[in-house]
């Protein structure tokens, strides 16, 4: 591939990636008006009196040209994990911030460990300790053992203006 080829192959994936990215917040916004419109319809309809009592309800309906859309409000979804810190008080980290919990071991009585799996990944610098831990050869099949392949990424980056 000559430069010129590999330059205007650039050139045509940033164009594609500014698009893309337009239509997306485009869709977004038609997503929110459709959203609205179904909410609107299932309050009026006596489904519910708040959009917070929508969970487990779907909406349809048909387009002009004989397509559907689907709204649903799915029941709200498990928290993926929590910690306890030392004094036993139990939160969770979302969008780098720390969020305390209701007092989970209680509330579960004595059915935490049946309610609750412990959960094992791999720690910060797991591959420094790994290595250093059990030396290259073991620290290596250990981490070979824990991971997976990964695809490579494209990533397209609009120059600076005044450039």
């Amino acid at each position: 591939m000559t430069t010129k080829q590999l330059s205007a192959l650039i050139d045509a994936g940033v164009k594609l990636d500014q698009e893309i990215k337009e239509r997306q917040d485009k869709f977004a916004v038609l997503k929110d008006q459709i959203r609205a419109c179904a909410e609107a319809e299932l309050i009026e309809a006596g489904t519910a009196k708040r959009p917070e009592e929508l969970k487990g309800q779907n909406w349809s309906a048909q387009g002009s040209e004989g397509n559907w859309v689907d709204v649903s409000w799915p029941e709200d979804k498990l928290i993926s994990s929590f910690f306890f810190r030392a004094d036993g008080a139990a939160f969770r980290a979302k969008d780098r911030e720390v969020i305390p919990l209701d007092d989970i071991r209680k509330l579960s009585g004595n059915h935490f460990e049946k309610l609750f799996a412990k959960q094992f990944r791999p720690a910060k610098a797991f591959r420094e300790l790994a290595a250093v831990l059990l030396g290259d050869k073991a620290g290596g099949a250990l981490i070979a053992a824990v991971s997976e392949p990964n695809s490579p990424r494209v990533a397209f980056k609009l120059k600076s203006p005044g450039s």
